[in-house]
Formats: structure tokens, C-alpha cells, sequence
């Protein structure tokens, strides 16, 4: 972009110089050869001292730009390399804890397995001891409703009786 420019700029720089040696000549063409020569070629050099002066001062201030953006690059670079190298270190010791890790799920899963089968196993143990003792229970309900039946069934005789 930067050489494109020059170019376009040296083009109009061209086209100017042409223009205006063009003017020169018509008016001049009364002064004699010699001098007109001499003009010219003066004229010419400041010209081109003056053009050279802008062009050195653009070229520095590009390079002094690109140079600007090159170190904020650089840095920026540096800071993402620096993010990266601390991402995989602390990745590393991650992955390096994953073993220990799943060596103490597998000892919690067992120890769970084994409470749970425990815990199953004595609740099954609890619902047949409340199933016997709730059987019991039944039986002697059964046996008091019939005692009491019973008896019922003899004062009902008694109060008959009298």
C-alpha cells in the first residue's frame, strides 16, 4: 500500500513537472537558450531536493509506524506464548493427577457397593423380622378377637341366663 502510493505520488509528482515545464517553455521561449537552461535546471533541482525531502520524511514515518506495530505485535505474541506455556503446565498437572484421581473413585465406588449391599442386606433382614413380628401380632389379634368373642358370647349367655 505503501509503495503504491509513492507511485501514484511520483505519477502526479510527473505529470505536475511536465505541465509546468510545458508553461516554462512558453513564456521563456523569448529569454535566450542559455539562460533558460540554466532556470530550468535550477528549478529542476530544487524540485526534486524538495520532493526528496517529503519522500524521506513519509518513508520515516511508515517505517517509524511499521516499527510501532511490529513491537505491539511482538508483544502481544509474547503475552500469548507466555498464556499458553502457563495453560499447558497447569494442563499437565492436571492430567497428571488423573490417575490418583480415578485410583480413588474406584476405592469410593467399592466401599459404596459394599455399604449398600450391607444396608440392603439389613433392611431386607428388618422387613422379615416386621414381617414375622407383624404375622405374630396378627395371630394374636386373631386369638384375642376370638377370646373376646367369646367371652362375649358367654355374658350375652349369662345375661340370658339371669
Amino acid at each position: 500500500n505503501v509503495v503504491e502510493g509513492h507511485l501514484q505520488d511520483i505519477g502526479a509528482l510527473k505529470d505536475s513537472l511536465v505541465h509546468e515545464a510545458n508553461e516554462r517553455r512558453a513564456r521563456l521561449e523569448k529569454v535566450p537558450t542559455l539562460e533558460i537552461v540554466r532556470r530550468m535546471r535550477e528549478e529542476c533541482r530544487k524540485d526534486v531536493q524538495a520532493h526528496m525531502v517529503q519522500y524521506e520524511e513519509q518513508s520515516s514515518g511508515h517505517l517509524n509506524a511499521l516499527d510501532s506495530e511490529r513491537l505491539v505485535w511482538q508483544q502481544a505474541h509474547s503475552d500469548l506464548k507466555d498464556k499458553i506455556v502457563a495453560v499447558e503446565t497447569s494442563l499437565m498437572l492436571r492430567l497428571q493427577e488423573v490417575p490418583e484421581l480415578q485410583n480413588r473413585l474406584r476405592e469410593v465406588e467399592s466401599r459404596l457397593i459394599v455399604k449398600i449391599e450391607e444396608s440392603q442386606k439389613g433392611s431386607e433382614q428388618e422387613i422379615v423380622s416386621h414381617s414375622v413380628s407383624q404375622k405374630e401380632l396378627e395371630r394374636r389379634v386373631a386369638k384375642l378377637s376370638a377370646l373376646v368373642e367369646k367371652e362375649q358370647s358367654a355374658r350375652a349367655a349369662q345375661a340370658q341366663e339371669h
